[in-house]
């Protein structure tokens, strides 16, 4: 069974492992659930025992971040039921007991929205396609207060051509904000979908330009210039993701 193994991305340290998602029978496939409030609403965090899986918008019930982890599983066919032909289960998920990963997760987007804090120190296991989630990570390397464009992010993972699969990749990053999406806008510089909704977008990228020292104003207007030129992989140090080894 393939193993997840969380590393730095900016220097490939063993943090700690946890069980292939689609393993069976094992006390790592439990997951658990918290809600907090913030300035863009009520934000519902989704772990296992050793790494956060999701943050979804709004107060939603968590059963529907175990059915769409279930559609992930899907997608990603891994693990024993995989090899059998089967999906796998939708997990289910526990509301209200104490994960460390958890706290640490809500304590440091409580420290991002107050200002204090611009990167994330985080377990990330991240559930999709190959094809997302090599998105998702390109995402991680998009510097706060920044922003990049669809096509860039297709040139970055070496798919040109791909721009509207990376658009759908995009909207579906299951771990909103702490996988920054909202750092993607247009060729033009406009604001296009997100989960969050538009205004929610708005709110994260000017709070980010207020905190990195520029005119919420500005980022329109540099962001399609800026996301031709973001920093290489490694810009960010303290992002964290869990990865699948030996497949």
């Amino acid at each position: 069974m393939a193993v997840k193994t969380t590393k730095s991305v900016a220097n490939g340290t063993t943090k700690g492992k946890t069980r292939g998602a689609s393993g069976r029978g094992t006390k790592s496939m439990a997951l658990f659930s918290k809600t907090m409030k913030t300035p863009v609403g009520v934000l519902t965090l989704i772990s296992t025992e050793s790494a956060l899986v999701a943050v979804w918008w709004g107060e939603d019930d968590p059963a529907r971040g175990g059915r769409s982890l279930k559609r992930a599983g899907k997608e990603e066919r891994t693990g024993p039921e995989a090899a059998r032909g089967r999906t796998p289960r939708a997990p289910a998920v526990t509301e209200g007991q104490a994960v460390p990963v958890l706290e640490a997760a809500e304590t440091q987007l409580r420290e991002y929205f107050a200002g204090v804090r611009k990167t994330f120190d985080l377990p990330l296991d991240m559930r999709g396609t190959d094809f997302q989630k090599r998105v998702w990570r390109e995402l991680l390397h998009i510097p706060y207060g920044e922003t990049s464009s669809y096509a860039t992010i297709a040139e970055r993972i070496g798919e040109p051509q791909a721009c509207r699969a990376v658009g759908a990749a995009n909207g579906r990053n299951p771990i909103s904000i702490i996988v920054p999406c909202h750092r993607v806008i247009g060729a033009d510089g406009s604001l296009t979908g997100f989960g969050g909704g538009l205004k929610a977008k708005a709110f994260l990228l000017e709070h980010e330009a207020r905190i990195a020292g520029r005119k919420p104003a500005e980022e329109k207007r540099i962001g399609a210039s800026r996301s031709a030129r973001h920093k290489a992989p490694g810009a960010q140090s303290g992002w964290l993701f869990a990865h699948e080894e030996g497949r």
